[in-house]
């Protein structure tokens, strides 16, 4: 049996297009599933969901909303693409994911036509680039 947890989250980002800073909304949806295949005994959970969100907002919402992507660290030089950005989002979560949970997919919408999913699965030509 899978089970997921879902959440969803709003983001701000600014992009630079040439030497303007834009403000790009994004919505960020994460699905966590047990990482024993079943559920906590105690809470009857994947994850508490308070506990989600302080490590969503700790590892995520903290080092991106309102900011440039530049001016996040280690993101200078990185291209500002959706596809790459999910990937550095899976990595943050992941790194601050509670033993008992793991992450299945994540899926950033750009606007009501333009997302991308991603599941963690290394791809061919994945975007390369030193852990923090």
């Amino acid at each position: 049996m899978k089970l997921l947890l879902g959440k969803s989250y709003k983001t701000e980002i600014k992009k630079e297009v040439g030497s303007i800073l834009v403000p790009l909304n994004w919505d960020l949806h994460i699905f966590v599933e047990s990482a024993s295949g079943t559920l906590n005994g105690q809470t009857g959970k994947i994850i508490d969901k308070k506990e989600l969100d302080e490590l969503v907002k700790e590892s995520v919402l903290d080092r991106l909303n309102g900011k440039s992507l530049n001016d996040v660290k280690g993101w200078s030089g990185i291209p500002q693409t959706l596809e790459v950005l999910i990937i550095r989002i899976w990595e943050w979560i992941e790194d601050a994911l509670p033993y008992y949970a793991r992450l299945s997919k994540l899926r950033l919408n750009e606007n009501n036509e333009f997302f991308v999913e991603y599941d963690g699965r290394p791809t061919a030509r994945q975007y390369k680039r030193k852990r923090e």
